[in-house]
């Protein structure tokens, strides 16, 4: 599988054009159905392994304490920037794009 088409047989529920129609279907928190879960199993088909920097890249404007990649965990950590104006946190699709419908941020 190429870098950049790991997410090409995603799509979104609520309308909109489909690739292939492979839905990820948010049930709560933590579940086995978002994308981070799915890029750790390569689409389902391995155990899950953390995937930043494997099938996408993780960044921050500033690191104040913890990774960066711990945020793709699925356990508990501890990440945050700097205490500054205009902190950001960027995940890279390797030129994919995603149209969520639904995201969530543990703090």
């Amino acid at each position: 599988m190429q870098r950049g088409d790991i997410l090409a047989d995603l799509s979104s529920a609520g309308g909109g054009s489909t690739t292939n129609g492979h839905q990820l279907t948010f049930a709560s928190s933590g579940d086995a159905n978002g994308v981070f879960y799915y890029l750790g199993t390569n689409k389902g088909s391995t155990v899950w392994a953390n995937p930043a920097g494997i099938n996408f890249t993780v960044s921050a404007s500033s690191t104040e304490n913890g990774s960066v990649v711990s945020l793709t965990n699925r356990y508990n950590s501890e990440f945050y920037t700097a205490n500054q104006a205009n902190q950001w946190v960027s995940f890279g699709l390797n030129n994919s794009t995603l149209k969520c419908n639904y995201y969530s941020i543990k703090t």
